[in-house]
């Protein structure tokens, strides 16, 4: 009898444990899990004392898996049976519904979590401009798209340790000095923007990248010390003769995406840059998880009675029939 009431504990314990695990992944938006491994450990610098234009790497950049956090949306047909039969599909698009609602408010506490925690991380230093006819122009064209970024990073590493890569960034050389009359004082990492890039880092930038975004670059010239910028421009225009074809989703592959985008673009395109695991997405359909559960359980009586069955025992013994 004892052995029996054990093994029905320990089913209702392995029953509750599943279950709510499964509806607290779904439904509960306060739950955070662990940071997935995002390795932010030592990145060693491979700074070129040249002036010119190196493909050194400043800094190795850590891998992260890409952490795929969208849920797709479930259409639900419901087809109507005979009278007097039962009929799923009211249920069917019940949980559907409720899946999607419980989605659109994981995604919405998600969001909201990425922009506090960016903001309390984010520069209070900067130089508002006033931008011209041609800048502004460029900003909401610029501002306003999705650039490609096929390394995204984690939230919380990137934040922790973007104070030692701009450290190791910073001492890269420059490759185009910024007009120090325009801004009239220090300039640092998330000061300016030019358009969605930052301007810090695009003093540093390479010569490809400057290739690739020059149109749009070309309007904050303003920005920039006028002889640096017409030496900069000499060698676009080298990069134009040999007619390579301009990407318009072009990055440093050696720079982190988070120190090459302003904080604007930064704040407003945080799920394009960066991933978080502090919300995990419901995974599958609770209903089906439910059934897999009921089926595991049923082994496991079956298994827990052919243990607990008394043993026959040994040596002689008499029958009675």
């Amino acid at each position: 009898m004892q052995k029996r009431i054990l093994a029905l504990l320990f089913v209702f314990i392995f029953l509750f444990a599943q279950v709510s695990d499964v509806y607290a992944k779904g439904w509960s938006g306060g739950r955070s899990s662990r940071s997935s491994s995002f390795s932010s450990s030592k990145r060693s610098s491979g700074i070129s004392s040249s002036k010119s234009y190196s493909g050194s790497s400043s800094s190795k950049k850590s891998s992260s898996g890409y952490s795929g956090s969208s849920s797709s949306k479930k259409n639900s047909s419901g087809s109507s049976g005979s009278s007097g039969s039962y009929s799923g599909s009211g249920s069917s698009s019940s949980t559907s519904s409720s899946s999607s609602s419980a989605s659109s408010k994981l995604n919405s506490s998600k969001k909201t979590y990425m922009q506090d925690a960016y903001k309390k991380q984010a520069s209070t230093k900067k130089y508002n401009a006033t931008l011209n006819t041609e800048q502004q122009k460029v900003k909401n064209s610029t501002m306003n798209k999705n650039y490609t970024v096929s390394n995204r990073m984690s939230l919380e590493d990137a934040l922790r340790t973007r104070p030692q890569r701009i450290t190791v960034y910073n001492s890269r050389p420059i490759f185009v000095n910024v007009n120090t009359h325009y801004f009239g004082s220090s300039f640092s990492y998330g000061y300016a923007s030019v358009g969605p890039w930052d301007l810090w880092f695009l003093l540093r930038a390479s010569d490809m990248f400057w290739y690739n975004h020059w149109n749009d670059i070309y309007a904050y010239r303003s920005y920039f010390d006028a002889a640096q910028f017409a030496q900069m421009e000499a060698r676009v225009r080298a990069l134009e003769a040999q007619n390579i074809a301009r990407n318009s989703d072009y990055m440093d592959p050696d720079v982190d995406p988070d120190l090459q985008f302003s904080s604007d673009y930064q704040q407003s395109h945080l799920d394009n840059i960066y991933y978080s695991n502090r919300y995990p997405s419901r995974s599958g359909n609770p209903f089906i998880t439910f059934i897999i559960i009921i089926i595991i359980i049923i082994v496991l009586i079956i298994i827990i009675r052919k243990v607990s069955k008394p043993k026959r025992p040994k040596g002689n013994y008499s029958r009675i029939y």
